[in-house]
Formats: structure tokens, sequence, C-alpha cells
């Protein structure tokens, strides 16, 4: 199982156990409330502990979908146990009245979305400014305190984002090159040929193999040979057009996709790119021997047959090397 299917349903499991706590919670207020006579109070907590228990009997047994919907209305019943309370004498003290408006950003922001989260925020904060105007709260103490759960909350699920953003860029990134990998190749290319068929747009790409790469990494070691791939991957990238994507093929290849380009098209990037290379790139063993070779989509072709005709196309892996 991958790392985020795995994530993904730890986080189901979590947000089911947190559905029951509440569930068993609303039915503890309801309670409370017939216990101290609060009458107007009991139906709302009553009718929403069953709810959100079958949310979280949902939550466990489901498999996880992509969006799940259950936050919503969730969020949507615990916002509103604070109105039954406005009437009740000393409120302040009930739980669900006070301490539940703070403790829902900090929910919402572990339910939502970050976006969704923070604009869920900000209406619970109007929520929490109208009941500190009619019940008298001190706007002072409410005010702080709503600021230190809203923004931990804010805080965790941005660093929670910004967690899986680089996940999903290991996931699909050559560390050495900042590149991505040929596995996001293999995916990228099957899209852009179903594109370029639909739309009838060009598809080409650029093969450019780092010939000294191996005697590089006999002579020098691979990191010296790292470091002039990472540096001719930083120029390729400065270099090409917007909409343009680099790949590491292998050790001492790269590839560069480039949508909507014709041959060429290609053949115009490409005396722009080696000229960029030769100007920039300094090897220990003297001028830079890079070859690039231009493919091209052809009429009818799939996509396998695609990445056949690339590894075809390797120099390097001919049996007698051809120079460009």
């Amino acid at each position: 199982m991958a790392l985020h299917e795995y994530s993904g349903i730890a986080k189901h499991k979590i947000v089911a156990c947190i559905y029951a706590a509440l569930a068993i919670l609303l039915a503890a207020t309801a309670l409370q409330a017939y216990y101290h006579a609060w009458y107007s109070s009991i139906l709302l907590p009553a009718l929403s502990a069953p709810l959100i228990a079958s949310f979280a009997v949902y939550r466990w047994l489901i498999t996880p979908i992509r969006q799940d919907l259950t936050a919503y209305p969730v969020l949507a019943l615990l916002a509103l146990q604070a109105w039954p309370l406005a009437n009740i004498p000393q409120a302040h003290v009930f739980l669900l009245h006070y301490d539940w408006l703070m403790l829902l950003p900090l929910l919402g922001f572990f339910l939502l979305p970050l976006k969704l989260g923070t604009y869920f925020a900000l209406t619970m904060a109007g929520f929490a400014a109208w009941h500190t105007y009619h019940l008298h709260w001190p706007w002072i103490q409410v005010a702080s305190q709503y600021l230190i759960f809203s923004g931990t909350g804010f805080l965790l699920a941005a660093d929670q984002a910004w967690q899986l953003k680089r996940l999903e860029n290991f996931s699909i990134r050559d560390r050495t090159t900042g590149a991505f990998n040929i596995n996001h190749l293999h995916q990228r290319l099957i899209a852009e040929v179903s594109r370029a068929r639909t739309t009838q747009r060009p598809l080409s790409l650029l093969l450019i193999e780092l010939n000294q790469y191996p005697q590089l990494v006999q002579e020098y070691g691979s990191t010296s040979a790292d470091t002039l791939l990472a540096h001719s991957s930083r120029i390729l990238i400065r270099t090409c057009r917007v909409g343009d994507e680099l790949y590491r093929y292998d050790a001492q290849t790269l590839v560069l996709l480039l949508p909507n380009t014709t041959t060429n098209g290609s053949l115009v990037l490409r005396e722009r790119l080696y000229h960029q290379l030769l100007d920039q790139l300094d090897s220990p063993l003297g001028p830079v021997d890079v070859s690039m070779t231009p493919l091209t989509l052809i009429a009818g072709e799939s996509a396998a047959e695609l990445e056949e005709r690339i590894s075809n196309s390797c120099i390097h892996s001919l049996p007698e090397r051809v120079q460009l």
C-alpha cells in the first residue's frame, strides 16, 4: 500500500474517533441540560449526537474517497450548538457555549482543506463577536483566546499542507537534479499523447545526454558527475519555455517534454539550449560533450510506442556512439 493511501486511511480512522467523541459529548450535553432544567437546550444536542455518531460509523467503515463531505454537516451541527444556549443562566461556564466556539476553528482546520478551514474560522470569528456583544463577554479575553486557537489551527494546517506538497514533490522529482523522475514521465506521456491526438497539436521531445557522465564517475566519482548533471538541469530549466517540462530519464540522460512544438520548433530550441550548456557548463574533463536528439510524435503513435522510441534513441545505449 502506498504511503499516501495508508495516510488517508489513518486520517479517516482518526476522524471517525473524533466524531464518536463529539457524539458522546453532545449526548452528555443533552443530559446536563436536562439535569439543570434547561429544557430549551436539550433538543439540538440530543438530535445531533446520533447524527454525528452515524457519520463516525460511516467514516470508520467506508473506504476513503478523494473528497469526503461529512465534515460540512458535522461542523454545521456543532456551530449550531451555541444558539439554544443564549438564554441559559451563566452560559459562559457551559461547555458548548463558549469553550466550543474556541475549539471549532481547530476542528475546521483539521477536517477541511486549508482555504475552506480559513473561511470557516473567519465565519466563526463573526459568530464569536456576535456572542461577545449580546452576552457581554470580556472581548479582550474572547479575542485573544480565539486568535490563539484559530492561529494554532491555521499554522498546523499550513504546515501539514506544506509537508504533503514536499512528499508529493519527492515522489515525482529526482533528488539530484530537481527535474521530474521517469515514473512521472510515463504518466505525463500518456496524458500529453492523448491531448495531442484530441487537439491535433504537435508534441516533441529533446533527449539531452551528458556523454562524459560515465567517465566522470570513473575518474572523479559520482559526486562530481551528479554536480555536472544538476548544473545542466538548472540551466535547462532557466532556458526552456513556459510549459516545457524537464525529466531525468536515466543516469546521464534528461528529457525535455515540449507540448505544442513541431520538429522545427524543437530544432530551434535545441540550438539555443546547446549553446547555453556549452557556455555555462564546466567539466573537469574539458569541453562539455552533450548530445541532443529531437523526437516528434508520429500520427497514430501511442504513448508506449513513443516511450520505446525514446529508449531506442538514446545514443549512449547504441552499440556504436553517434556524434550529433
